[in-house]
């Protein structure tokens, strides 16, 4: 067995405590930029104050001190403001779905009951803003269909996300390899990476079909998984060739994170496949 590497906690609470001293006092909240040198507040998870309380929570997790619960509930009152505010993107990424999934993680780990009911509330407004197919140009996971159904899983609406996720069934495009989607209204290219493409498509179906117990959306996501990896094995370049980098935003771990959390085990494959 190889050696353990270097602890990283030292690194990390510097980090976090970076943070701490970045943040700007909103009343009895706390809120932060999307960089250290930009005047405008950022609530997303994405970039912004919802990805840096994720953060906080794991802070609090690993380390135990409490000034991390402290900070993540204050931040969690700048997130419940901008949902009440009726923050205008649905998305995970940048809008009120990663918002849902930030706050439900402060109110299952820290017990706060208003972070819990904002939750709430958020949903409700991304519910209510679903045209029958999307909310967006975007259909794919940053800011389209398969983000929103990751992130209304983690925060407990197994029903939203399944109101998300099946537009792909009659949107998907066969190919002699599998099947693909238009992931931006109107873009012709047909892109297959995780944040924009297919394979973000993939993971959504497969963490929501194995939640909800449908066989329909697994065997879709398989069926999609062939043409991603058909798409990428001959050269070896690009999104699977390359070692992982992190994000310079503050909150670079916010998609490690979500990732993470969304789905815990192997999605069963469908017979026939």
């Amino acid at each position: 067995m190889g050696q353990a590497g270097p602890d990283g906690s030292p690194l990390a609470r510097q980090a976090l405590d970076w943070l701490l001293e970045m943040a700007q006092e909103r009343g009895t909240g706390l809120a932060w930029t999307g960089r250290a040198d930009d005047d405008e507040l950022d609530p997303t998870l994405y970039s912004g104050t919802a990805g840096i309380v994720l953060a906080l929570l794991e802070g609090y997790r690993h380390f135990g001190e409490d000034r991390y619960a402290q900070a993540a509930v204050r931040g969690a009152r700048t997130l419940a403001a901008a949902v009440a505010q009726e923050w205008p993107l649905a998305s995970l990424y940048f809008g009120l779905a990663g918002l849902a999934f930030v706050l439900r993680e402060v109110g299952d780990m820290l017990g706060d009951r208003h972070a819990a009911q904002a939750t709430v509330n958020a949903l409700d407004l991304v519910r209510s803003r679903f045209d029958g197919q999307r909310w967006a140009d975007q259909f794919e996971l940053l800011g389209g269909n398969a983000g929103i159904a990751l992130g209304a899983a983690r925060a407990g609406d197994l029903d939203l996300a399944v109101l998300a996720v099946t537009p792909y069934l009659a949107a998907a495009e066969p190919t002699a390899a599998g099947v693909h989607w238009e992931v931006r209204a109107g873009v012709p290219a047909r892109f297959h990476h995780l944040s924009h493409g297919t394979l973000g498509i993939v993971y959504a179906l497969a963490a929501t079909g194995h939640a909800a117990g449908r066989a329909d959306l697994i065997d879709l996501a398989w069926r999609a998984r062939s043409m991603s990896s058909r798409a990428t094995r001959p050269a070896r370049t690009g999104f699977w060739s390359r070692t992982p980098t992190r994000s310079t935003s503050r909150n670079g771990s916010s998609a490690t994170a979500t990732a993470g959390a969304t789905a815990r085990r192997a999605t069963p494959r469908p017979s026939g496949c």
